[in-house]
């Protein structure tokens, strides 16, 4: 539908405005609907301990999910020692063990301690603590 109003005049313009405005209930209903996604995604966020493995001094915070799985792919490759520019590119951040962080699901953290709070990113799950 194309509407054609003459802009100089305000109440074409309100009027303008209206027609391309949520219905007011509707507005509500994706409001709460909202609400309610978000609060149930952080009401499984906990605050945890970040544990490093294998006696390694610090845990590696990768950029997401998938540089995850490609750094540590890489990583098991032996590529780290050829070329660690590869690997670089894929942390967000690296945090010594101890380090307290948030987990919103099974590997995502928000670090809150520390040098690197606030940054965020996927973790091995064997580095999140009880």
């Amino acid at each position: 539908m194309h509407v054609k109003f003459k802009m100089s005049n305000p109440i074409n313009v309100q009027r303008l405005l209206r027609t391309l405005s949520i219905h007011p209930g509707l507005r509500l209903l994706v409001l709460a609907s909202a609400f309610v996604a978000l609060t149930a995604q952080y009401a499984r966020a906990q605050e945890r301990t970040l544990t490093a493995v294998n006696g390694a001094p610090s845990v590696i915070v990768w950029k997401n999910h998938h540089s995850l799985q490609q750094g540590t792919d890489l990583v098991s490759a032996g590529v780290g020692k050829k070329n660690s520019a590869l690997i670089v590119g894929l942390i967000a951040c690296i945090v010594p063990s101890g380090t307290s962080a948030i987990v919103t699901d099974s590997s995502n953290v928000l670090i809150t301690s520390g040098e690197f709070s606030g940054c965020r990113g996927a973790v091995n799950i064997e580095a999140i603590g009880k």
